[in-house]
């Protein structure tokens, strides 16, 4: 698992989940190496510099169980978290920015010469791809919300070109 935030412009650092050192992927393991160290200090520094034009950065987690369990859902409250998350529809990565990134990540990757061949030389390549990314990347991507929403809205919740 591949962790990283996008928010207008910018992007948080990336975590690979470290599955030997930290095991599954369970509420717990993802409030410990995720949400504490991770999301809420970037989304405090965010607010902390001024960099937010309302005052708020929504989030969106896709409809894994980890995200829907009780446990996160408390995590989230208690960080003062939880009246900014917004709800992704099982199969809506149209609606989802960072499902973007994680395209053109995935194609930079694939397109690599030579291609990584060993965990550390794939891990290697991610971090670098990510960082890579740009600004313009990620605004392009965010900003094409308002269009998607529309064209989901047309389509009366079905298929969309995105």
């Amino acid at each position: 698992m591949v962790w990283g935030a996008i928010y207008r412009n910018q992007k948080s650092h990336l975590v690979i989940w470290d599955t030997p050192s930290w095991g599954r992927i369970n509420g717990t393991t993802y409030i410990d190496h995720i949400i504490q160290p991770n999301l809420h200090p970037w989304w405090q520094s965010l607010h902390s510099t001024g960099q937010t034009n309302s005052g708020h950065i929504y989030f969106q987690q896709d409809n894994a169980p980890t995200h829907r369990s009780r446990l996160i859902q408390a995590a989230m409250q208690e960080l003062g978290l939880t009246n900014y998350l917004l709800p992704l529809p099982a199969s809506s990565p149209d609606m989802s920015p960072i499902e973007g990134i994680w395209c053109l990540l995935k194609r930079r990757i694939m397109q690599l010469r030579p291609r990584p061949t060993t965990t550390p030389e794939l891990h290697q390549a991610i971090f670098q791809q990510w960082a890579d990314i740009s600004s313009e990347d990620i605004e392009n991507l965010t900003s094409s919300m308002p269009i998607r929403i529309t064209a989901l809205l047309e389509a009366h919740g079905g298929h969309t070109r995105f």
